[in-house]
């Protein structure tokens, strides 16, 4: 699977990402001299990035941090490449004076710690060994305060037995919302049309093991509570978002339904 960023220095890498979900701080949180991650609120709290492809949101703290990450490689202890979504003067500048290749505008939703990855800077691509990509599109529907979910069959390999929104593969070439509008009515019975969509969402990457989902998400509102489910799904629950947490649901579907739900409110003071 191959990722498009923006490259930040020069240079190649390859090496097993150490993902982190949380923002570093370098001053403070990462000892210079042995590349350990000492800060103990983070996720990656006692690892090492030395030699490590390290993925991160952003940079955070002093700007004494770009120092740390120079130091680091003076010490021979720099990780072999840098990952963000969205790279700060702090860490680019690090990065540079460290000739670490590094990469922007990456989501990091699409990795995970053990991923094996090359990272050109001069290309500003990130490829990743073993991992395939896979798209769909997603309908949130939504009823008053309750919202929608499906639970996938068990003949599904990669979703069996999960609950999420409607969903279905993208193909290549094919319009994701166009998509979206002509499935919700034959798997759920309820039909909608372009007046309906609420939100049209962010994309949003999943992994499901060695799978990559990139997910276009759609909030739809309706007033149609019956279902009639299509064959790919064995039940449905019109819950409130709370309520998911009691379901096995989908990896990432809590993120999903809070970042619709939050567009939505947003949209809803604006207008």
């Amino acid at each position: 699977m191959m990722l498009k960023g923006k490259g930040i220095g020069h240079g190649i890498a390859e090496g097993e990402i150490l993902l982190s979900r949380m923002p570093i701080s370098f001053l403070g949180g990462v000892d210079p001299h042995t590349g350990v991650v000492t800060d103990n609120s983070s996720d990656i709290y006692k690892e090492n990035i030395a030699g490590k492809i390290l993925a991160f949101p952003h940079g955070k703290g002093s700007t004494v941090g770009s120092y740390v990450i120079y130091q680091l490689s003076k010490s021979g202890k720099a990780p072999a490449g840098m990952i963000n979504e969205n790279t700060e003067t702090i860490v680019a500048t690090g990065a540079i004076l460290a000739g670490i290749p590094m990469l922007s505008g990456i989501p990091l939703g699409a990795l995970l710690s053990g991923d094996f990855a090359l990272l050109d800077a001069v290309h500003g691509t990130l490829e990743l060994k073993g991992v395939v990509q896979e798209t769909i599109v997603m309908a949130v529907l939504m009823n008053k305060d309750r919202i929608l979910l499906l639970r996938h069959g068990k003949k599904s390999k990669l979703l069996g037995g999960q609950w999420l929104g409607v969903s279905a593969k993208l193909e290549e070439n094919e319009h994701p919302e166009e998509v979206m509008r002509n499935i919700v009515g034959p798997m759920t019975g309820i039909e909608i049309d372009a007046s309906d969509i609420r939100v049209r969402g962010e994309i949003v990457y999943l992994r499901l093991g060695h799978v990559a989902l990139k997910v276009y998400p759609y909030l739809i509102s309706t007033s149609e509570s019956r279902v009639k489910l299509s064959d790919n799904y064995d039940d449905f629950r019109w819950v409130l978002p709370s309520e998911m947490k009691s379901l096995r649901t989908m990896v990432g579907l809590d993120r999903i339904v809070e970042s619709l739900l939050s567009r939505s409110e947003i949209d809803r003071k604006v207008c």
